[in-house]
């Protein structure tokens, strides 16, 4: 995460409560600032850090955002219905 803030990122991780009481995708990665637009975001929420930062990391690399790799099978994008779940861009 330090060098996405270095590039000008604003990175937030949220685990909610509420939601990791309910067994429902409890972690939020939002990412903002520098290159994006004012209006543009990457977000995702996941079952876990690891989850957000599979899917997430690939599109912050899309945008030309240099980011050191993570270790191979550091994390999982899956929901917990077992399907992926991609980091989407969000106005």
């Amino acid at each position: 995460m330090e060098a996405l803030a270095e590039q000008g990122v604003t990175v937030l991780f949220k685990a909610d409560a509420e939601r990791m009481r309910d067994g429902v995708k409890p972690w939020t990665f939002v990412a903002n600032g520098n290159p994006f637009h004012e209006d543009l975001l990457v977000r995702t929420d996941a079952v876990s850090v690891a989850a957000c930062l599979d899917a997430c990391l690939p599109r912050l690399r899309e945008f030309g955002l240099i980011i050191p790799e993570q270790e191979p099978g550091a994390g999982d994008t899956r929901s917990g219905d077992g399907r992926h779940r991609p980091c989407s861009p969000r106005r």
